[in-house]
């Protein structure tokens, strides 16, 4: 994922500067790392995973927009959004293959559990049907006994 600056961070989400430090960084909900030179960089994910999905709004003065003719986004703005929207978009298919894993092996754990649950009825059946058999031949001996 791309780093920024901390100022180019806070432009991404609209918000101040201080108040992405306030808000978001003192508190610990967006991390922060340094580049080589100890300048303080954010990774574009961690804005992405607090804020959803980032504008890319470009400035262009005046003076550049009547020489181009258009209000237009540079090439490594639009290279950010689309290296940020490839890597949610392939967390998200991760998650679902998890989720439809997790759904199989679920599906499998509760047949085994119901075939389980059939085999003991038929032996409580069957143990049942045996006793209520054995009992009543032993009351009648018992009382052929006693008479």
């Amino acid at each position: 994922m791309a780093r920024v600056t901390v100022s180019e961070a806070a432009r991404l989400v609209g918000l101040a500067r201080q108040n992405l430090y306030k808000n978001y960084i003192n508190e610990g909900k967006i991390s922060v790392d340094r580049d080589h030179l100890g300048n303080p960089k954010i990774d574009t994910s961690e804005l992405i995973r607090v804020f959803g999905e980032i504008r890319m709004t470009h400035k262009v003065s005046q003076k550049e927009q009547s020489t181009t003719g258009e209000n237009s986004i540079n090439d490594s703005d639009l290279t950010v959004v689309s290296q940020a929207k490839d890597q949610v978009i392939t967390a998200l298919r991760l998650q679902i293959e998890a989720a439809t894993e997790r759904e199989k092996k679920a599906e499998d754990r509760e047949a085994w559990l119901r075939q389980q649950l059939e085999d003991a009825q038929r032996q409580v059946k069957l143990l049942t049907h045996d006793r209520s058999g054995d009992s009543s031949a032993k009351r009648n001996r018992w009382w052929r006994l006693w008479k």
